[in-house]
């Protein structure tokens, strides 16, 4: 089965109208919140897909943050997942046109397998309000959402903090397993369940194993969900080193 069917089966079918406050995809977790405003604008990034005749599979909240002070302006960090496709798309393009006022200050692509994955950060002005829910991405422990898009450095950094000052020394890739090396100063024996169960938001919890040190730590994790990564670093994980 490939990843295309599995995606299908498992997130783009799901129900959004569920009442579940909190539910759970291939991409993450993610709380369900009204606010007509969002709303709106989320249906223009849909609207901008289709306008650029492209077929979203399902636009997700990465971040938002309204202004009352200034009119309302809105902050918009935002994930759309779609096929993968060779034809150019002017999205931005479209964009524009579905809104009087809009400045997009970052795109990124980033291609996982038969699906492309774009990030959007934007500025605008609500036009009008929508009726309905969306869910916002739950962030994981010392992930914050006026952050993103991390680097991957940080974005490990900040998840192993619970065990003190730590900081990254080395990380790569064995196959499916991510091995994280790093040096800290206080070592906090405490956190070590926070750490576990924080690191249990990217696979199993029995795939997840901390090593302390005199030096610091050494985490591995087996079978990383992948995909739960890109909503916070919007960078290909191919970039992480193959080898120790």
């Amino acid at each position: 089965m490939d990843l295309v069917t599995v995606l299908f089966g498992r997130l783009f079918r799901r129900d959004d109208k569920s009442e579940r406050a909190i539910i759970s995809d291939d991409f993450g977790e993610w709380i369900r919140i009204k606010n007509p405003k969002i709303a709106w604008i989320l249906e223009r990034i849909w609207k901008a897909f289709v306008k650029a005749k492209l077929r979203p599979y399902h636009v997700y909240s990465l971040y938002f943050a309204i202004d009352s002070e200034l009119k309302d302006l809105t902050e918009v960090k935002a994930m759309v997942v779609t096929p993968l496709t060779r034809r150019f798309a002017d999205v931005q393009g479209s964009l524009t046109s579905l809104f009087s006022k809009v400045f997009v200050k970052e795109v990124r692509l980033v291609r996982e397998d038969a699906l492309l994955l774009w990030f959007f950060h934007l500025l605008t002005f609500p036009e009008k309000e929508k009726d309905g829910y969306f869910y916002n991405l739950l962030y994981p422990v010392n992930i914050h959402g006026e952050r993103l898009p991390y680097n991957i450095e940080d974005f490990l950094s900040s998840t192993i903090s619970v065990m003190g000052k730590c900081s990254i020394s080395r990380y790569c890739r064995v196959g499916d397993e991510l091995v994280i090396n790093a040096k800290c100063v206080d070592l906090d024996y405490s956190g070590f369940r926070d750490l576990v169960k924080a690191l249990t938001y990217f696979t199993e919890p029995n795939y997840v194993s901390v090593t302390p040190s005199y030096q610091g730590i050494t985490v591995r994790i087996k079978s990383l969900k992948r995909l739960r990564v890109y909503p916070i670093v919007w960078d290909s994980l191919s970039k992480v080193p193959n080898y120790c």
